[in-house]
């Protein structure tokens, strides 16, 4: 089912616009959060399709109460290790 969407959207370079598009306006969200937010910023190695982050220099605290209400809102599974740090 998942392949035959695909095709009828446009298969591949579709799929690869759409990525591009979602993970830029993600990283443009960090990239301008004045440290806020940060990830890797050798843009070679940014992931399109998991976008790795840091909330205040890694603060526990505030990450947990980040993670808590991204819960409260739907957004699932983004505590992860992040290939920084």
């Amino acid at each position: 089912i998942m392949m035959k969407w695909i095709c009828q959207e446009g298969a591949m370079p579709e799929m690869e616009k759409r990525s591009i598009a979602k993970s830029s306006m993600i990283y443009d969200v960090i990239d301008q959060s004045n440290g806020f937010y940060s990830t890797p910023q050798d843009k070679s190695i940014r992931s399109r399709m998991n976008v790795p982050f840091d909330i205040a220099g890694g603060d526990v605290e505030l990450t947990n109460e980040f993670l808590i209400k991204a819960w409260e809102k739907g957004i699932i599974g983004l505590r992860t290790k992040t290939p920084f740090g």
